[in-house]
C-alpha cells in the first residue's frame, strides 16, 4: 500500500501535457514530477531530465544527472525537482545497450515531448538499441499475431502451439528467443496497448481495462503497479496524449 499512497501524492504541472507512447514491450512517459517515494520496478527504467538534472535514489547508490538507467527489480525513489521526466520502460525480456550515447537520446525525448513522430521513436529505440532484432520463424511471428489479434482472451498455450506445429514447450522456449519476452508478458504488454488504444479513442479507463482482457480495475493496477512500479491513475490523467505505436 505504500507504493501506491506514494504514487498517487505525485503532483504534475497541468500547464504542460503529458504524454504517452505504448509500444509491445516498451512504454515512454513524458510529464512534470515531484517527488517518487521508494518504489520497486520489474522493469528496467531510463529516466530523463528534460528540464535538468533529476536524483534517483537505490538503496546501493545516489544518482543525479540528465539521464539515469535504474535496473529491472532495483529499489528506487526520484525526485525530479518538480521538472519535466522522461520515463522509458523497457519489459524484462529486452535486452539494450546501456552504454547508449545520451545527448541525441534526450533530445528525441524532447522532440518527443512536444510532437509525436514514429520516425523520432524509431531513433530512439535504435539509439539504445533495444529494437527487437528477431530471428526469422513464421511459426513465431504467428503464434504472436494471434496473441495480439485476440489478446484479450486467455488462449491456452497448448492451442496456440498446435495451430503453429509446435509443443507446448517449445513454443514458450521459441518465442520468448524470437520475440525477446516471454508469451505471458507478451499477451500482457498487449493488453497495456489496447488499453491506451481504447483511452486515445475516448473510452474511460475502466471500461478499456475491461474490453482489454482485465477482471477488473483491480486485476488491471495490480498488473500495471507490478510492470511498471506506479498506478494507472497516475498516468491517465486528463489531458494526457497518447500515441500507440508498433
Amino acid at each position: 500500500m505504500e507504493d501506491e499512497r506514494g504514487m498517487n501524492e505525485h503532483r504534475s504541472d497541468g500547464s504542460t501535457p503529458a504524454v504517452l507512447v505504448i509500444d509491445l514491450g516498451r512504454l515512454l512517459y513524458i510529464g512534470r514530477v515531484d517527488t517518487v517515494p521508494t518504489h520497486r520496478c520489474v522493469a528496467t527504467v531510463v529516466g530523463f531530465g528534460l528540464d535538468g538534472e533529476f536524483t534517483v535514489e537505490t538503496d546501493a547508490a545516489r544518482r543525479d544527472g540528465r539521464v539515469v538507467t535504474v535496473p529491472a527489480g532495483t529499489s528506487r525513489a526520484v525526485d525530479a525537482r518538480g521538472g519535466r521526466l522522461g520515463v522509458l520502460i523497457l519489459d524484462t525480456g529486452l535486452a539494450f545497450d546501456d552504454c547508449f550515447d545520451q545527448a541525441p537520446a534526450l533530445a528525441l525525448v524532447e522532440r518527443l515531448s512536444g510532437r509525436w513522430s514514429v520516425e523520432d521513436w524509431g531513433r530512439l529505440l535504435d539509439i539504445l538499441d533495444c529494437r527487437s532484432s528477431r530471428a526469422t520463424d513464421a511459426r513465431i511471428e504467428a503464434a504472436a499475431a494471434e496473441v495480439l489479434a485476440a489478446s484479450e482472451e486467455n488462449l491456452p498455450t497448448a492451442a496456440i502451439a498446435a495451430r503453429v506445429g509446435l509443443s507446448a514447450s517449445r513454443l514458450e522456449h521459441r518465442f520468448r528467443e524470437v520475440m525477446g519476452t516471454p508469451m505471458r508478458s507478451y499477451r500482457t504488454w498487449c493488453r497495456f496497448r489496447a488499453v491506451a488504444l481504447s483511452m486515445a479513442r475516448g473510452r474511460d479507463l475502466t471500461t478499456a481495462a475491461c474490453d482489454a482482457g482485465f477482471y477488473d480495475s483491480a486485476h488491471f493496477t495490480h498488473a500495471f503497479r507490478q510492470s511498471f512500479g506506479i498506478t494507472p491513475s497516475f498516468v491517465f490523467r486528463p489531458g494526457l496524449e497518447i500515441h500507440v505505436a508498433g
